[in-house]
């Protein structure tokens, strides 16, 4: 028994450990990462071990049967609507999360309070000693020296990527990690330690500051400040006596809490008002479907057509040069609202207040000064989350998610070792051997089957990224039959269709390219989507629907100037000259505030073109 519970804790540790160290799919294929495979792998490994037991007693409380049923809700949700991207595709890191937090509740079930206590300990300095290397790593990035990437790994962020591919993931990770590492460090004894471990907090810091992540900032210094308040709390209640004082000194704070966040602010005013722009047009989503959403995994594909309708409305073209194309709200509070509804939004919120609740049982139980800063350890990281999760989309990022459904699920455990109370049932569950060997059986099958899948559609992607390096080179016909391979094990991938289509499109086979782009439409959107229908609508002489596609790009990004140029072409072959002028000069008196090489080649080109068509005989 004592072996398997040394192999349970070490799976767990390495879950939390080595995925934050694997890279994402923005450095690799875009398909199943590292991350999620190990994850997988991991989690199924965790079950195999758990059933190896004689029995196991399972207790069930609120915020189990809530983390379930939030993920249970998924189904009868994709029947009471159409409006569903492929569920199960976009469900199964849900899944995986889900799994992962019933695996703990099912490892902890027979362990006593202080077996729990003591492995929650070992997490801290896991989790801490993997935030180290992660920000070593960023460190080495900012320098030019990364390892892995001799070329540099390029970001329209900071460099400060580490495994993560984003500095916002990057900096919430840290963020997120960084009282694990004040735990780590208070309570060691020996000096070497402690400056070993203040050592790993500078660079730590060093490196959430170099990720630009403004969110991951404010949100640690919200979890430092419910770690400092008791301190802080009882100082100020010894030396300040006169509640006029008290009032004061609350009045000065909260003017130096309001200037820290202008300054903070204006340190990138542009990308806030970005991020006020995305959820202007995310409210236009859940305006339209308030209760459901628009689909879970939908968001990022509905967006555009809502960022169309936004600028439907002429006062909002001051957000003009803040049009893009994103896959997630960079708030998870709105992403929820959009892809789920209010009842998603109210699940997400239940989660986060059964913690709470539970947390604050537990600290006001009889629990131990050592067991208390522990608890209360776990909390400031959650209340890190959280706080970033208002202005980021940090729970797409799966060490982040393993981190709080971790802390939700040792919170729970936690409960029902201090409050009886909390437990709603309890029932002892007894495994024979053909029961057991029947779990495992499904459990290996599952894996196999899903090990099949991801190296299947592996196939499909390494001959797309194929395709894209050959279509990079100009070799369009060899980058055509690596699209074509991809697409034989990646059939209903939308983006694929497109990227397939499109070079049908700029090698002439217009009827080809006009049916798969289509086709991706279904699973797939993008402004470069309607450009190429545009163009292939021209090439086969469907004028009208040519326009109707290039219009779409302009209420899309009414500042991108090429669809106006290909308006300009279309309304030229059509005769209407005037509407092909008055293109022209919108491409020239439009001044985006990104003057790139790109601009500035069609304002040449637009030029010429008007020249021509106003000295035709010249």
């Amino acid at each position: 028994m004592i072996s398997l519970k040394k192999t349970e804790n070490t799976i767990l540790l390495l879950i939390l450990g080595i995925t934050p160290l694997l890279f994402c799919n923005q450095m690799q294929y875009n398909f199943h990462t590292p991350k999620y495979l190990f994850m997988q792998f991991a989690v199924f490994f965790a079950i195999a071990i758990i059933l190896l037991r004689k029995h196991i007693l399972i207790q069930i409380n609120s915020l189990d049967s809530l983390v379930l049923f939030r993920l249970l809700w998924f189904i009868p949700l994709a029947f009471m609507t159409n409006r569903y991207a492929s569920l199960f595709d976009n469900i199964d890191i849900f899944a995986y999360l889900a799994l992962f937090y019933v695996v703990i509740q099912m490892i902890f079930s027979d362990r006593s309070r202080t077996g729990t206590i003591d492995f929650m300990k070992i997490t801290v300095s896991v989790i801490a000693i993997a935030c180290s290397i992660e920000a070593l790593y960023g460190l080495l990035q900012y320098i030019g020296l990364d390892l892995f990437h001799p070329g540099g790994y390029q970001s329209y962020e900071s460099l400060v990527v580490g495994t993560f591919g984003s500095a916002n993931s990057m900096g919430g990770y840290l963020a997120a990690s960084f009282p694990f590492l004040i735990y780590w460090f208070y309570t060691q004894k020996k000096k070497i330690c402690k400056y070993v471990i203040g050592f790993c907090g500078l660079i730590i810091l060093c490196a959430l500051v170099l990720t630009l992540s403004r969110g991951a900032w404010l949100a640690l210094l919200g979890g430092l400040f419910f770690l400092a308040y008791p301190v802080l709390h009882r100082f100020f209640k010894k030396r300040f006596q006169n509640k006029y004082i008290k009032i004061g000194i609350v009045i000065i704070i909260s003017l130096v809490i309001l200037i820290s966040l202008v300054g903070i602010y204006h340190l990138n005013a542009d990308s806030a008002l970005g991020r006020i722009f995305i959820w202007k047009v995310s409210g236009l989503m859940i305006r339209d479907y308030p209760i459901l959403g628009v689909g879970y995994g939908n968001y990022g594909f509905q967006y555009l057509n809502y960022q169309a309708k936004f600028f439907d409305n002429h006062e909002n073209a001051i957000y003009y040069e803040k049009a893009c194309g994103i896959k997630s709200a960079h708030s998870e509070f709105v992403h929820i609202t959009a892809e789920t509804g209010i009842i998603g939004l109210v699940l997400f919120c239940l989660l986060i207040i059964l913690f709470f609740i539970y947390s604050r049982k537990i600290l006001l139980s009889r629990i131990n000064k050592e067991s208390r800063n522990l608890v209360r350890i776990f909390v400031a990281a959650f209340i890190v989350i959280i706080l970033h999760s208002a202005v980021d989309s940090v729970l797409h990022t799966l060490p982040i998610s393993i981190m709080f459904y971790f802390s939700l699920a040792m919170m729970s455990a936690l409960s029902k070792k201090y409050s009886d109370n909390m437990t709603r049932y309890s029932k002892s569950i007894g495994f024979n051997l053909k029961t057991n060997k029947l779990m495992l059986s499904i459990g290996i099958i599952i894996l196999l089957f899903n090990i099949y899948r991801i190296v299947y559609k592996g196939i499909g992607y390494v001959h797309w990224k194929s395709g894209q390096n050959e279509v990079m080179q100009g070799n369009w016909d060899k980058g055509i039959e690596e699209y074509e391979n991809a697409i034989k094990y990646l059939p209903n991938n939308g983006e694929l269709q497109f990227h397939l289509g499109a070079a049908y499109s700029y090698t002439g086979q217009s009827e080809k390219a006009l049916k798969i782009i289509q086709q991706s439409q279904d699973s797939f959107n993008d402004k470069n989507i309607y450009i190429v229908l545009g163009i292939t609508h021209m090439d086969l002489g469907n004028y009208e629907e040519a326009e109707e596609n290039l219009k779409n790009v302009t209420y899309m990004y009414p500042q991108l100037l090429y669809p106006h140029f290909l308006l300009a072409q279309l309304y030229h072959r059509t005769a209407y000259i005037s509407r092909a002028v008055s293109e022209l000069h919108y491409i020239l008196e439009e001044n985006p505030k990104i003057l790139s090489d790109d601009v500035r080649a069609i304002k040449r080109d637009a030029e010429r073109y008007l020249y021509f068509l106003q000295n035709p005989g010249n």
